[in-house]
């Protein structure tokens, strides 16, 4: 079982990007939307090392931003693909 995670904000389009990408290969994610939750930015920022978004873990595993061929690998290894 893959675990995903996305810190995202409603502005951003790489974040609509990545939620689009994962929703039609039937991956679910679990979202942190910055904008509700602005007190998890810091938390983000500690795993990402950065501050942009988006930020996915798949399986605790960073990517920061929409890196397609990182995301493929990843849910590779972990049989979510």
């Amino acid at each position: 079982m893959v675990k995903v995670l996305i810190y995202s904000s409603p502005d951003c389009p790489y974040c609509y990007l990545v939620k689009d990408y994962l929703t039609k290969k039937d991956i679910q994610f679990e979202e942190i939307d910055l904008y509700e939750q602005p007190e998890k930015r810091k938390e983000m920022e500690e795993i990402s090392g950065q501050k942009n978004i988006p930020v996915i873990l798949i399986n605790n595993e960073v990517v920061n931003g929409w890196k397609k061929e990182k995301i493929d690998k990843l849910l590779e290894k972990y049989g979510a693909v």
